[in-house]
């Protein structure tokens, strides 16, 4: 069984400003008060709570002495005008995608142009965006409804109207609907204002799905986006949408070989990770007897403990692996390898066996953190200090240009080669020696500190020798 998760699950931009700014806020001592939920997540509403950071409904709500965030949903110019009047202290937490379809429906309607909103009509970023219009304003969910409106409002071919779309719409829905404008109304204006991160979401949703037996969607109830991922879901697998895992329902993965898991923009990461967790713990048990998990239930893990686990499943950042305990292990890819271009997919698989050290156990959450860089790292220190004073030649690539030297990369450990024993020649810029190869000797280390001194130029000199006596060697008088 796989379980693939999409790269764009989770926070957004806008989301993730919004909730970091009320957190910020709120941890700095002032009292604070969402107009509205800051998201469409319970779960980050409540979070916000507990540290004394409420919803509202309207600023008639607001206690004395507590200032007020406005949600990533943004409001109408109504609501600022009547802060204004009020000399309410605010943040503005409107996410800076919403905030620029705020500007441009005020722009178009205050040049007397009608504007069309493609979006839902009661989701509160749609309600603010219509109340910034001056004008005439219409919200359609969808081409017919566009058609609908045109028909019914006699709009003639050769006419000036703007058209604009809630920030999380279909975009299958939006490419009809300008496909239609741009065939039949070639006058419209029309403004692409769907957010690229819903584009991406969107899209990433659909291809997983055509790859899955299941896709389960994690997010808000309310969440506008998260619908919209298990419609455009919908006709290509099943699909189960949950709001964390304890909505999580076993058994509609009986007889399934391929999970799929996303998220909408809503979602918190640790309620992401929790449901995958999960999934990893349930799915697994089934393959166990009772005895496997009666023996793993007394199986303890500790930190700096050596392990082989099996890859149980690859996420975008991490690789999941079970260790033989109760503990759903956690490698991020920070902790695979030193190379920032590597991809995951292309390192390690599902079923792959990897030989890893314990980082950090956490036993209240069930969850360990390991490295496989470390370990790898901890074997290459031994091979490189066991090589001080001697011929072997390492082969590495500069990583970094510090105060006196460089540093190179080699079997997983990092050597300190001076700027005198860098080249053959001393060099007046380093950085030009920056992510080259290079070969070195190894001259001494320090045990205690874990330091290890080398010498590029211990090799290019005895190169040059070998160079010189191979070319004496052969040398004939008279010979050109």
């Amino acid at each position: 069984m796989k379980i693939l998760t999409a790269e764009s699950a989770g926070f957004c931009f806008g989301v993730n400003r919004a909730v970091q700014m009320a957190a910020d806020l709120a941890d700095s001592g002032e009292k604070l008060c969402t107009l509205g939920p800051i998201i469409h997540n319970e779960y980050v509403v409540n979070s916000l709570k507990a540290r004394g950071v409420f919803p509202v409904d309207s600023l008639n709500d607001v206690p004395e002495g507590y200032s007020v965030v406005i949600r990533s949903h943004g409001v109408g110019q109504d609501v600022y005008d009547e802060l204004s009047r009020r000399k309410m202290v605010f943040h503005d937490a409107t996410c800076p995608f919403v905030s620029k379809i705020h500007r441009i429906v005020s722009e178009q309607s205050a040049q007397g142009l009608p504007v069309f909103i493609c979006g839902d009509a009661k989701h509160p970023e749609v309600i603010g965006i219509c109340r910034h219009v001056s004008g005439e304003v219409h919200v359609v969910s969808g081409l017919s409804e566009l058609e609908e409106q045109l028909h019914l409002l006699q709009y003639s071919t050769d006419a000036v109207f703007c058209l604009a779309a809630q920030t999380t719409f279909n975009t299958k829905e939006w490419n009809s609907c300008t496909f239609f404008l741009k065939k039949y109304y070639t006058k419209a204006k029309i403004f692409d204002t769907i957010c690229n991160a819903t584009a991406i979401r969107q899209k990433e949703a659909v291809d997983l799905s055509k790859k899955c037996d299941i896709i389960v969607i994690i997010g808000g109830k309310h969440s506008s986006n998260t619908k919209k991922l298990e419609e455009i879901c919908r006709p290509y697998t099943r699909t189960l949408l949950i709001e964390n895992a304890s909505e999580l329902d076993f058994s509609a993965f009986r007889g399934v070989s391929v999970i799929g898991v996303t998220a909408g923009a809503s979602t918190p990461a640790d309620i992401i990770k929790e449901v995958q967790k999960m999934m990893n713990e349930n799915l697994l048990a089934e393959g166990s007897s009772f005895e496997e998990m009666l023996d793993q239930s007394f199986k303890s893990i500790y930190n700096g403990e050596k392990v082989n686990a099996l890859v149980v499943s690859v996420q975008p950042n991490e690789v999941i692996v079970d260790v033989g305990t109760k503990h759903t292990g956690y490698v991020s890819l920070s902790e695979l390898t030193d190379d920032p271009n590597a991809k995951i997919e292309d390192l390690v698989k599902v079923g792959d066996h990897l030989d890893l050290v314990v980082l950090r156990v956490n036993d209240v959450e069930g969850t360990v953190t390991l490295s496989k860089k470390r370990l790898e790292a901890e074997a290459g220190y031994e091979e490189i200090a066991e090589a001080a004073g001697t011929d072997k030649v390492f082969e590495g690539v500069v990583v970094d240009v510090v105060k006196g030297g460089v540093l190179a990369l080699a079997k997983g450990v990092k050597v300190f080669i001076p700027a005198s024993l860098a080249t053959l020649s001393r060099v007046e810029d380093l950085s030009t020696l920056l992510k080259q190869p290079i070969r070195f000797k190894v001259l001494e280390v320090n045990r205690a500190k874990r330091r290890a001194l080398g010498s590029a130029k211990a090799v290019l000199i005895a190169e040059k020798k070998e160079k010189e006596a191979a070319f004496w060697e052969n040398v004939e008088v008279g010979k050109i």
